[in-house]
């Protein structure tokens, strides 16, 4: 089951290959607080993310993988981030979808939904984790005006 948690929609004067070709690193760019990131593959990485929750500090491993790729039109990230003795597991999809909107004129969609999150969890964390979204969209916004 989805919980929908956030969902922006930006605009690039850029081709739509150019912000495909960008995708990847605006992706990590808006992980803030992103150490240790060790790549598995070319669709796959872990990382330790520090974070904060209900204002404590915290370190979440984080595991990544890019599904549903579609290029230039599409890609999916699973993130998979697991408290420290796994107390806390939280597993978001973020979903970027491209469209061209002419020659050098993109636009991008992206939208984050949680997957299987269990109802306590949803009571408790639902709003941090929609307000975590909301900054990775807002940087990702940030970097793709400096990008193109």
């Amino acid at each position: 089951m989805e919980t929908f948690i956030a969902e922006k929609r930006l605009a690039a004067e850029a081709s739509q290959e150019r912000v495909w070709d960008l995708l990847g690193t605006l992706i990590f760019d808006s992980l803030e607080g992103l150490e240790k990131m060790e790549i598995i593959d070319e669709n796959n990485f872990r990382a330790e993310l520090k974070a904060k929750a209900f204002g404590l500090p915290l370190t979440w491993h984080l595991r990544g993988e890019m599904i549903d790729i579609t290029p230039p039109a599409s890609l999916s990230v699973q993130l998979t981030a697991k408290s420290k003795g796994d107390l806390i597991t939280v597993v978001q999809k973020i979903t970027f979808s491209l469209d061209a909107a002419g020659e050098e004129r993109t636009t991008l969609t992206c939208q984050a939904v949680a997957v299987d999150l269990p109802p306590l969890i949803r009571w408790v964390m639902l709003g941090e984790v929609k307000t975590l979204a909301q900054q990775i969209f807002d940087t990702i916004e940030e970097r793709l005006k400096q990008l193109v």
